[in-house]
């Protein structure tokens, strides 16, 4: 407040001169919210709407569209929406004091660091009141901390305090330079709750109070505290509900107090955002499925082996579980194998699809599937379960019952496709008529009606 034109412009080029060497021979900037290098700096040139140099412009919009566009501003900018960041900043069309806060806060989400200053000082030089000299202060400091300039933050947070003494702007920035600082995110995440206390509506501050929340959390896991941990997350997921390290967080926290079945449901929240975490989920499955047993909850801990299974864990890994699939995988053929000879086939398929998912490696629920495929008209459906059948037994060595490649090769017949068909036939060497037209493959066919009945009981296993 008390500096003056010149000292400002001295301050103005030291800041640019700071941020000038940085750029040039030191490590890029990061930007802490993306945990990515900053992109390099620009060529300096006028941010979206502002005319370099002018006397402070305020907006022509009506109180009641300014406040919604500024905090939709507020919102992008902290989701890291540049681009709709950038479509309210020209639609603010102003130069007062706190847009060039946002735009500042802008310019260095996107890597133009030496234009952020620029509005930065801009801000400063037309702040006319200790509270808007502060939120300036403030907005320094937290663009400092994101750029791994920490002294650099708390000489502005200090400036700050003599101008304006304790605000909420520069409570947060508080916290923010306290949660860049190692071993600091407990009292970062009391300064930043200490603002919102005095602001409750304050900007810029649910981002910096999720990533507190996410620090402290992992801290409190760490020293063997997971009921803390969990509430750390959801505090967190209260206020960015889809953030990936926040869910991470809180189903490492479940796992930990043994809430496994909870740990689960997160674990497959977190998968479909697409985050690569089927081990640990095929674990939390396992484990869980495991305490459904011990709980004798048979038919719960059968679906999550099974899910556990479809994860990618192996049987060596599942241990007793994949014999307990097995034989339910056994059982629900049995089930299917009598709906089918009443000729219930839609409920046949689905006993039998069930039976597959349970047990990826029975081949008798995977022949029979293909026969009702087969019966239904679903050709292409039957080759490929027919396919997979005789490869894995030509992968053993061992020869497959008459009827599955038979099957397999009328299959493909009814596809219109006579090669395949020949040779499956013609595979394990048992005709040697010619088998020249499609009449003479189903004449071969036709050869063995004897012992091959197209029926469950003719099928592999039985």
């Amino acid at each position: 407040m008390g500096s003056t034109v010149s000292d400002r412009m001295i301050a103005l080029r030291a800041a640019l001169a700071l941020a000038l060497a940085a750029s040039a021979c030191g490590p890029a900037p990061v930007d802490n919210s993306q945990g990515r290098p900053a992109k390099s700096v620009d060529p300096p040139s006028a941010p979206p709407g502002i005319v370099e140099n002018s006397a402070p412009v305020t907006s022509s919009l009506p109180d009641t569209e300014l406040r919604p566009a500024r905090a939709a501003l507020v919102r992008a900018l902290e989701g890291g929406d540049l681009d709709q960041a950038e479509m309210l900043l020209r639609k603010l069309e102003t130069t007062t004091p706190d847009t060039r806060l946002f735009r500042a806060r802008f310019l260095c989400r996107r890597g133009q660091d030496v234009q952020a200053l620029r509005e930065l000082e801009a801000a400063r030089r037309d702040a006319t009141t200790p509270a808007a000299l502060g939120a300036v202060h403030a907005t320094a400091a937290e663009l400092y901390c994101a750029l791994g300039r920490t002294d650099a933050a708390a000489d502005e947070i200090r400036g700050g305090l003599a101008a304006c003494g304790e605000t909420p702007e520069l409570l947060r920035a508080q916290g923010v330079h306290a949660l860049s600082r190692p071993g600091g995110a407990r009292v970062g995440l009391a300064r930043l709750e200490r603002a919102r206390e005095l602001d409750p509506e304050l900007a810029f501050l649910v981002r910096p109070l999720a990533e507190a929340h996410l620090l402290v959390g992992r801290t409190e896991l760490r020293e063997e505290r997971p009921l803390e941990a969990v509430r750390a997350a959801r505090a967190g997921l209260e206020l960015f509900p889809e953030d990936r390290d926040l869910l991470q967080l809180h189903a490492d926290g479940l796992l930990a107090t043994g809430a496994l079945r909870s740990a689960v449901a997160v674990f497959e929240e977190l998968l479909a955002t697409g985050e690569g975490v089927e081990n640990e989920l095929a674990m939390a499955c396992w484990r869980a499925g495991m305490g459904e047993l011990v709980q004798s909850r048979r038919p719960e801990a059968v679906e999550l082996f099974a899910r556990a299974r479809s994860l990618g864990m192996q049987a060596e890994s599942l241990g007793s579980a994949a014999r307990i699939l097995s034989e339910e995988s056994t059982a629900l053929v049995e089930r299917g194998a009598l709906r089918y000879r009443e000729d219930r086939l839609d409920e046949a398929r689905g006993l039998f699809a069930e039976a597959l998912y349970l047990d990826p490696e029975n081949l008798a629920a995977e022949n029979h599937l293909a026969l009702v495929h087969f019966r239904l008209g679903a050709h292409e459906l039957a080759v490929e379960g027919w396919e997979r059948v005789l490869t894995t037994f030509d992968e053993l060595g061992r020869r497959p019952p008459e009827p599955v490649h038979l099957n397999a090769a009328l299959a493909w017949l009814e596809l219109g496709q006579p090669d395949p068909a020949r040779r499956r036939i013609l595979h394990y060497g048992d005709l040697e008529q010619p088998l020249e037209t499609e009449a003479d493959l189903r004449r071969a066919i036709d050869l063995r009606r004897e012992t091959w009945t197209v029926e469950v009981s003719a099928a592999v296993g039985e």
